[in-house]
């Protein structure tokens, strides 16, 4: 065998535990997130904005558990999180902006220690109870750091939720599903300045994503009036191999 046939067939089985190295860092950036571990249902305040010529504001306040499913591990994490919709209605119909934010705390040896953040900013249409087959449509840019308790891993994700609300006697339930792309262990690593066209910065330090990964959530919510509670069960999948689904139990409130 030729020496350049052996140095290529090295080549190659080295490059293939690096890759996969890679891609485990980038899985477990967003395994250990809070856009896997609790997606934030339901989606909108499901509130009709008021018949003014002024924009209306509704807070939102929401706590969950989630739990990893998989050969009876527990895994537990509890989210804690606070949302703003801010919905507005004009010529071309009614929607409204979206940000919040959310805390994640795993269970530690001395106790529970927080171990990620979360902060979304999106869209929505807003419900028409009276349409009950005219899903509510969304996008989210969420920014997040999970790990916290070792070296912070950043992650980047956008949602596309939907959902369908109907009324059910003195309240409301929904449908959701909300397909997410993502991309885990972003960072910034030093570069070298090659030219036009490198991207590198007058810093010297470029901005670098993992691998592009998928997830999908479904869940279903059931809104209680006059009270505004919400009570929500929602399971999603991180589409990467050697991850288990995650299941989460919510509960929030719109004072």
């Amino acid at each position: 065998m030729k020496f350049s046939s052996i140095l290529t067939v090295l080549l190659l089985c080295v490059a293939g535990p690096l890759a996969a190295q890679r891609h485990a860092v980038t899985d477990q950036s967003l395994a250990r997130s809070i856009l896997f571990a609790a997606p934030s249902l339901p989606m909108s305040t499901h509130q009709a904005p008021r018949d003014t010529a002024g924009p209306a504001i509704h807070r939102r306040v929401e706590i969950a558990h989630s739990l990893l499913m998989a050969d009876g591990l527990a895994a537990p994490v509890l989210v804690a999180g606070f949302r703003v919709e801010d919905a507005d209605r004009d010529t071309l119909g009614t929607s409204a902006a979206v940000a919040g934010a959310r805390i994640a705390a795993r269970e530690a040896a001395d106790g529970w220690a927080v171990s990620a953040l979360e902060f979304s900013v999106g869209g929505r249409s807003v419900v028409d109870h009276g349409r009950p087959l005219m899903p509510v449509l969304g996008m989210d840019l969420v920014v997040g750091w999970g790990s916290l308790e070792e070296e912070p891993k950043g992650h980047l994700g956008l949602r596309f939720p939907a959902e369908w609300v109907r009324r059910a006697g003195p309240g409301w339930m929904a449908l959701t599903l909300m397909p997410t792309m993502a991309w885990g262990h972003v960072h910034f690593r030093g570069c070298t300045d090659r030219g036009s066209g490198d991207n590198c910065g007058d810093l010297g330090v470029q901005l670098e994503f993992g691998r592009t990964r998928f997830l999908l959530a479904g869940g279903a919510t059931v809104g209680l009036e006059p009270s505004r509670v919400t009570l929500s069960l929602a399971a999603q999948e991180l589409f990467a191999a050697g991850q288990d689904p995650r299941v989460s139990l919510g509960l929030s409130w719109t004072p």
